[in-house]
């Protein structure tokens, strides 16, 4: 811990990264500084060519999955080695892929995130609930939402106490929302809650999140840090 997404936008080899440090931290004043350095290392890279733009990756019950930006199938790879050198390819029936932008795990299950929105102006945003068994991905659930004031892009997702936590990715001269779901429903429209805003700087935008449960911190990835 902690395994974060690595967002790259080119059609080239994923560098996958370790954060060395603390973005956010829960019951952190505002404002307040890490107590240690961010700073990003390389440890390995993603060799399979079809892993070309890596989106969403997460670790789960003794490997890692990940998938690409929009552009690709519905589709998960799983690989027991970070490198992805030889992994599973995994197609998710059932499923749409517009932009799948995280991934994470949500009550022991994988939750794919297609809520890229570059034009703030999709309708369609889904969350899928997945399991993975035997060799195979099995859509569990569909988990339609919109937010609860006008729409937004999005690339982080985390879980936390049982709840999913949006936080958007500040475009323009937008802030960072962070959006808390109380529940999920399947097959209804789910609306989150606005819980906080973040000040992380100007021009900063969040393109993954994960949660560190032991230590209780939640951590983003931007483009700088």
């Amino acid at each position: 811990m902690p395994i974060l997404n690595a967002a790259d936008r080119g059609r080239f080899v994923a560098a996958i990264l370790v954060c060395v440090g603390v973005a956010v931290a829960t019951g952190r004043p505002v404002g307040a500084q890490p107590d240690v350095p961010s700073e990003l290392l390389p440890v390995d890279r993603i060799l399979c060519p079809e892993i070309d733009e890596c989106s969403g990756l997460v670790y789960h019950d003794g490997a890692f999955f990940t998938h690409n930006d929009s552009g690709d199938e519905p589709r998960l790879f799983r690989s027991t080695t970070m490198n992805f050198e030889d992994p599973e390819q995994l197609p998710l029936d059932g499923a749409t892929a517009v932009d799948w932008e995280e991934l994470t795990v949500y009550e022991n299950d994988l939750l794919i995130c297609d809520i890229g929105d570059n034009r703030r102006e999709r309708n369609d945003l889904m969350l899928y609930r997945a399991r993975y068994e035997e060799g195979r991905l099995t859509l569990v659930a569909r988990y339609p939402i919109a937010y609860p004031d006008e729409p937004h892009d999005a690339e982080g997702v985390a879980v936390i106490d049982g709840h999913v936590y949006i936080i958007t990715k500040a475009r323009e001269d937008r802030v960072t929302n962070v959006y808390r779901f109380e529940t999920l429903v399947a097959e209804e429209e789910n609306v989150p809650e606005l819980v906080g805003r973040l000040d992380i700087g100007v021009g900063e935008q969040v393109t993954a999140a994960t949660y560190d449960a032991s230590a209780g911190v939640l951590i983003l990835l931007t483009y700088s840090g």
